[in-house]
């Protein structure tokens, strides 16, 4: 017998599932800190707090890398924008600024131009 498809997860459960990741994140790039400066207040010394904040920081850093890097999609599977008639648009096209008429709708370029030259 073939296992059941897990079922769908609700974007609560997603949301709370990223919310304890930032959590462990922020945890893990705050507490050397804390405990650098906890140490500087028992041995008396003044450089701990500075070697636990960049600790903290390679860790947070990295554990955030660790996290996101599997949720990347690569260029190929991002979807391509479209003008408002449906039709493709040029990746240089994507990038220019499109003018906007007062009701806050997209002008489509004036015909008598060829599309890149501006």
């Amino acid at each position: 017998m073939a296992p059941s498809p897990p079922a769908p997860r609700s974007p609560l459960a997603d949301g709370l599932e990223w919310a304890a990741r930032i959590m462990a994140c922020a945890l893990l790039m705050v507490g050397p800190a804390v405990f650098g400066g906890w140490l500087d207040s028992i041995w008396q010394t003044k450089f701990l707090f500075l070697v636990g904040m960049l600790l903290g920081l390679v860790l947070g850093g990295g554990a955030l890398l660790v996290m996101t890097g599997g949720k990347q999609r690569s260029m190929k599977e991002r979807p391509i924008k479209q003008r408002p008639s449906g039709e493709f648009q040029p990746e240089a096209e994507r990038s220019k600024p499109q003018p906007l008429d007062p009701l806050g709708d997209v002008k489509p370029p004036p015909a008598s131009e060829p599309p890149g030259e501006n």
